[in-house]
């Protein structure tokens, strides 16, 4: 693929990501892809799999994120890989019975994605800064 097929397919995963698109995952990952998202400090100790994880992980992401926004700051591209710089802000559902807002996190977050037939054959989260 070429560079602009692969940050078009960056993009595209991201909005699906971010509307909870059903079949999100097949749609943008290999089914022989590789998930590695590091520890968030305080909050994750990171997750490690493959197309299964992923979708559980997105699945979960829905769950406790139902309203996800996603910016991407920067973004690079060379052959097969794509390197993203976003800002993900989330929030978080709300609890029954709580007369509280629903909590809002924010994560600075680098992506890198590696390509193959046409899809993301792997991914590694690397979190920049969390608040």
């Amino acid at each position: 693929m070429s560079d602009k097929e692969n940050i078009d397919l960056a993009y595209k995963m991201i909005e699906m990501h971010c509307a909870h698109t059903q079949g999100w995952v097949d749609a943008c990952y290999h089914p022989k892809c590789e998930w590695i998202e590091l520890a968030i400090s305080g909050q994750t100790k990171g997750r490690r799999g493959g197309i299964d994880t992923l979708r559980a992980a997105a699945m979960e992401a829905a769950r406790i994120f139902p309203s996800i926004k996603i910016v991407v700051s920067n973004i690079v591209s060379d052959g097969d890989r794509v390197a993203l710089e976003i800002d993900f802000e989330g929030t978080m559902a709300k609890k029954e019975g709580v007369n509280k807002p629903a909590r809002t996190s924010a994560l600075k977050m680098a992506i890198f994605l590696t390509f193959q037939e046409g899809l993301i054959i792997r991914q590694v989260d690397y979190p920049v800064s969390v608040s």
